[in-house]
């Protein structure tokens, strides 16, 4: 085994609480007016949903660096496309090794203000990796191909992740979201199922820094519950894949085939408008 290497991690949520073991590198904010500045007066709640996501991934591998883009305030839980562009934009800059994502949108428009961006961040090394919105429908930037998506079901706790084979919403992995966080275990959400597979690849970047989304991918179908050393379809192959072979799965959820859902596993013509929190 190499010497492992402190994983750079940015956490976009709501705000991270600062605490003597939850030192944080960058601690900012995107203002009313689109501006992104150092997050001045920390008045994050030590129970905010991004302190808990950051509490899961060190719970899992603590060898992290750790750094805070909040987009939006508790009390609303709720940003625009504008401040999550923002955010990214900024991570693009730093060229963070993994930027952590329990938040999404699920309208369609404005595509470009986010899938080149993401494009560009996944092409310079950076992971992505983001929660499939609670609703289990197809979500931006979790169904995006460049983006690792995670969802969970009822009943796993802990340690514990399978392959999300054959599903037609892009999303990944199904992950645990119970995870006992300050002697409280925290409810099944797609959005704590996130920082699971976050720890799992911070965890493998350590001794890999230099690996891409695709040997990402790779490591974590390999030691999936249900991996049987089968070859996983990427979205290509989904792409040419006959529908009726397909699970109706998304997210954990099966939709009934009297709905025509679209296969998101191909360009995109357009994007969530407004972000919303899982």
């Amino acid at each position: 085994m190499g010497k492992s290497n402190k994983v750079n991690v940015c956490i976009i949520d709501n705000g991270v609480f600062i605490e003597k073991d939850n030192k944080l590198i960058y601690d900012l904010e995107i203002n009313i007016n689109n501006q992104i500045q150092v997050y001045k007066d920390n008045r994050t709640s030590p129970n905010s949903h991004g302190t808990i996501c950051s509490k899961i991934i060190k719970k899992y591998y603590s060898q992290v660096n750790l750094s805070s883009i909040c987009i939006c305030k508790e009390s609303v839980f709720k940003a625009n496309i504008n401040q999550l562009q923002k955010a990214l934009t900024f991570c693009k800059k730093i060229k963070f090794d993994v930027i952590h994502m329990s938040i999404g949108t699920t309208y369609y428009s404005d595509i470009s203000k986010i899938i080149d961006c993401v494009n560009e961040i996944n092409t310079h090394g950076t992971i992505i990796i983001a929660a499939c919105n609670n609703s289990n429908i197809f979500s931006i930037p979790a169904s995006l191909p460049c983006v690792i998506g995670v969802c969970t079901k009822r009943d796993i706790d802990g340690k514990y992740h399978e392959i999300n084979k054959k599903s037609c919403d892009g999303i990944d992995y199904i992950a645990s979201s119970r995870h006992l966080i300050d002697g409280k275990l925290t409810p099944s959400s797609n959005s704590y199922s996130a920082p699971y597979i976050t720890a799992k690849v911070c965890q493998y970047l350590s001794e890999n820094p230099k690996a891409d989304t695709n040997e990402v991918r790779e490591y974590l179908n390999s030691n999936a519950v249900n991996y049987l050393g089968e070859a996983v379809l990427d979205r290509s192959g989904l792409i040419h894949s006959n529908p009726a072979e397909l699970d109706n799965w998304y997210g954990s959820v099966r939709k009934t085939r009297d709905i025509e859902n679209p296969v998101v596993c191909s360009n995109f013509a357009s994007v969530l408008q407004k972000p919303l929190f899982q």
